[in-house]
């Protein structure tokens, strides 16, 4: 069909084109624009709720009584408190953070955490690692479908979220999947397996070595003479 079917000329139809074009390009920007802010507006909420509770967090340790400490989360806060959660707790020593843990009960975190497992592949891992750190017996059941997440990050976070609720239950989880993820790296692996007590550890593989084929047990031996 011609161009100039309709009766526009050639230099008609260029014109609408570009002018098509340069609308097209302004929209785009527009959307990228709008996301940029939304996204530093995300930064800023994330870093306010971070050293607020950075803040609260530390005073649980220093001693202070639960009843003086904040337990009202606002909207939008969850993520930047959890940021705060996870990165104190790997700065300190497990027997010191009961406190911590105490709170966290108060603050409903493995309800809120919940909500989070079914979020992006960010809220997954900061969900997981937070449900570990809290400790809490209820937060297993939480944990243990993300071991099968398609994400490499989450599933090993999971499992060693799931170590620290329960050291002997994770790892009967834990092993006999190390042999269908080749895409977990042997190091986080060996690592999650250390961090578990040897005891703990050499029983699972021991068990699981019994069931297992010549191929398998290559792979897991590695783990057990580490």
């Amino acid at each position: 069909m011609p161009w100039n079917y309709w009766g526009m000329s050639d230099v008609t139809i260029a014109k609408w084109v570009a002018l098509t074009t340069l609308c097209l390009a302004l929209v785009v920007l527009l959307a990228i624009l709008v996301l940029r802010r939304l996204a530093d507006a995300r930064q800023r909420r994330d870093r306010a709720a971070y050293q607020r509770w950075q803040a609260v967090f530390e005073r649980a340790l220093a001693g202070d009584a639960l009843s003086s400490l904040p337990t009202t989360v606002d909207a939008g806060e969850l993520a930047g408190l959890l940021e705060a959660w996870n990165t104190l707790h790997e700065r300190i020593a497990a027997d010191q953070a009961q406190p911590l843990r105490a709170l966290g009960q108060q603050l409903a975190l493995s309800g809120r955490c919940a909500h989070l497992l079914r979020g992006s592949y960010h809220d997954r891992a900061l969900a997981v690692i937070a449900l570990g750190h809290l400790q809490d017996k209820q937060g297993f059941a939480l944990v243990e479908p993300l071991l099968h997440d398609r994400s490499p990050i989450v599933s090993l976070c999971a499992a060693r979220a799931l170590s620290m609720i329960d050291p002997s239950q994770a790892m009967s989880r834990f092993i006999p999947l190390i042999v269908d993820r080749p895409e977990w790296t042997p190091g986080h692996v060996a690592r999650i397996l250390s961090e578990n007590g040897e005891h703990v550890a050499v029983r699972e593989l021991s068990n699981a070595l019994l069931h297992a084929s010549a191929e398998t047990s290559v792979k897991l031996l590695r783990f057990l003479n580490d």
